[in-house]
């Protein structure tokens, strides 16, 4: 089950134009809940998947 989430994060990601890398959604997620610290800002920063991820997750969200 987690790893049919994980396809279709990567299949949703892909098709936003990302170049087709796959988007670690485990670490991801567990970076996340460290949003409140330095080290998030600096993975922010310098990570561009971790950005999109970011992004994408929130725009899901939003969505009905």
């Amino acid at each position: 089950m987690i790893g049919q989430a994980s396809r279709a994060t990567s299949a949703q990601v892909q098709r936003r134009g990302n170049p087709g890398l796959p988007v670690p959604t485990t670490w991801f997620t567990r970076l996340k809940q460290l949003s409140d610290t330095r080290y998030y800002q600096e993975v922010l920063e310098e990570c561009g998947t971790f950005q999109s991820w970011i992004i994408l997750s929130s725009l899901e969200k939003k969505q009905p």
